[in-house]
């Protein structure tokens, strides 16, 4: 069977209480960002570590809440050493290239927006400016990586963030807007293909210590 590490948050799992996420929020109709992406050493509830790439940091990252009609402006920092790893198309590759996708929003995909075509090397920096239409959907979406050759690698090692649009006072019914918000974010981490990815990717970064028993 293949090996695999569920990261959850925002649950509790018996008497252990699981950390949520910290949460950036936009003010006055903007929210100015900084987000990098790193290594990380993660550690398990079993007491392994897993070494991957996170932003921020953290598995997941912090999450970002925004309003319909909001100004979002993120300086992204890809802030991975350069392995030497170089892009070869329609295979794993480029590990340390990135860039980010904001999954689910109705924004613009040409720069300075969500354009996933634009990579960010190693050491790099990248200013993204988008706005959200007026009338976009509340909705619970997501942030990762979207460089093609290391999206498979960065991804599944755990670098991803929620993005929410928040229903703007009022637009729901009252019990519904009254009720406790609970956010869970789920990963599925399958180590043994992602080392293989990171294997063929030219990656030395990406590994567990450590048992998941």
């Amino acid at each position: 069977a293949r090996a695999m590490l569920l990261l959850f948050t925002a649950l509790a799992v018996g008497a252990v209480p699981l950390p949520v996420p910290r949460s950036v929020r936009s003010e006055g109709g903007r929210l100015d960002l900084v987000l990098t992406l790193e290594r990380a050493t993660v550690t398990t509830s079993s007491g392994a570590t897993l070494k991957t790439r996170a932003f921020n940091g953290t598995v997941p990252g912090p999450t970002i809440r925004l309003q319909p009609g909001d100004d979002l402006k993120l300086h992204f920092k890809n802030r991975l050493p350069d392995q030497g790893s170089a892009y070869v198309h329609n295979q794993f590759s480029a590990a340390d290239e990135s860039n980010v996708h904001f999954h689910g929003l109705h924004v613009s995909g040409e720069l300075p927006s969500d354009d996933s075509t634009v990579p960010v090397l190693p050491g790099q920096d990248l200013v993204y400016q988008t706005s959200l239409p007026d009338d976009h959907m509340a909705g619970t979406h997501w942030l990762h990586p979207h460089r093609h050759g290391s999206t498979a690698l960065q991804v599944a090692g755990g670098a991803a963030l929620a993005l929410i649009v928040e229903d703007p006072p009022g637009t729901l019914p009252a019990q519904v807007e009254a009720a406790p918000e609970v956010l869970m974010v789920v990963m599925q981490i399958d180590l043994e293909m992602t080392q293989r990815i990171a294997s063929r990717a030219g990656d030395s970064w990406f590994q567990l210590d450590g048992s998941l028993q």
